[in-house]
């Protein structure tokens, strides 16, 4: 029957059309953050992919097109009765990943892969391991395998057949990761066994 989820967007436009076209997906008009507050809503053009929260550096073709509340991810999660353990968490926010991402209680919410953007990923592969984001979810039990433009992959250590090591890259060796992801499928992915 496919996966089902809870689907979170921060335009009243792009909710509505969601629900039209993911019947099985919870839909949520929100913002996410590491707290709660009040902020702007930025967008360069009407429908846009790139409405964010953080205003970007040097962009100065973001306006404001609004106000919105943030709310932790974790409260979301428990206002909607999610599991605590699930497959997959795809985060991609425009710049504010490491927020969303601060925003979930990773000791109580284990997801076995967490698919998350990264603009450190434009320095490369030694960008993205210096990265806040990497290094917080090397604390929290992730390994990296995988690397797609701005889009890093990462899977729960318990579901790796290694030890973490404390190498610089802590490359994951496992045959679990093979049979659930292809190489070929990513741009850059960590050599498997």
């Amino acid at each position: 029957m496919g996966w089902s989820g809870i689907l979170i967007d921060l335009e009243e436009s792009k909710v509505v059309a969601n629900k039209l076209a993911r019947k099985r997906d919870k839909v949520i008009l929100a913002a996410v953050s590491d707290k709660e507050e009040l902020l702007n809503i930025y967008s360069d053009k009407k429908y846009s992919t790139n409405t964010t929260i953080k205003m970007p550096n040097n962009n100065d073709k973001m306006q404001i097109i609004g106000k919105i509340k943030t709310q932790t991810l974790s409260k979301i999660l428990i206002q909607n009765c999610f599991p605590e353990k699930f497959e997959l968490l795809c985060i991609d926010v425009e710049g504010a990943d490491f927020e969303v991402l601060k925003g979930l209680n990773l000791n109580l919410y284990k997801p076995e892969i967490i698919c998350i953007e990264n603009w450190k990923a434009d320095s490369g592969i030694d960008g993205v391991i210096n990265s806040d984001i990497h290094n917080y979810l090397v604390i929290h039990g992730y390994v990296l395998i995988a690397l797609s433009g701005f889009s890093t992959m990462v899977v729960s250590s318990s579901k790796c057949n290694i030890e973490f090591n404390r190498m610089k890259y802590r490359f994951p060796i496992s045959l679990e990761i093979k049979r659930v992801f292809r190489q070929e499928e990513f741009s850059w992915a960590l050599p498997v066994q």
